[in-house]
């Protein structure tokens, strides 16, 4: 009875991943699996998505495929996935957006396991057709959160309030 497991969405990174372990995870009567910040520290400097400039992908030095697979090979039993925020102010006004949003897809692949997507306010394009893209660019299995908001990054269409192609 009751809730048997919980999800942790990117709180920590590769550098910050043994804290959350340490003192959150062993710690939690309830069975806790975690996806993986792309970014090293995670959300520890990171800034409120849409309310202002500053965030956890500002600093391409701080967003590192590697240390995210070889952390999640290393810590398979809690950790399940990768998790990148796709936000113009948290990454540089948007000018690191594509290159966070490739590495986090790499890892991802890399590991072997889903990518969960924060997609709001973002200068990544809704759709396919090729290009870089989200969700178009996600696989089979991956994630994709935040969907349903009036913003410019929506899978909506506010004016129909249908699906866009």
């Amino acid at each position: 009875r009751g809730v048997t497991t919980a999800v942790d969405a990117g709180s920590s990174g590769a550098s910050t991943f043994a804290g959350l372990r340490k003192f959150v995870v062993e710690k939690c009567e309830t069975r806790l699996l975690c996806f993986l910040h792309v970014s090293l520290h995670g959300l520890a400097s990171a800034g409120c998505a849409g309310y202002g400039v500053g965030g956890e992908c500002d600093s391409l030095k701080q967003v590192q495929a590697g240390a995210c697979s070889r952390c999640i090979d290393e810590n398979r039993d809690v950790l399940v996935g990768v998790k990148v925020r796709l936000t113009a102010d948290i990454c540089d006004d948007g000018k690191n957006e594509k290159e966070a949003y490739e590495r986090a897809l790499k890892a991802a692949e890399t590991s072997n396991v889903p990518l969960m997507v924060h997609h709001s306010e973002s200068t990544i394009p809704v759709g396919g057709s090729g290009l870089l893209s989200c969700p178009g660019s996600l696989r089979k299995g991956d994630i994709y959160t935040h969907t349903l908001h009036g913003f410019n990054s929506t899978i909506i269409d506010v004016t129909s309030k249908d699906r866009k192609s």
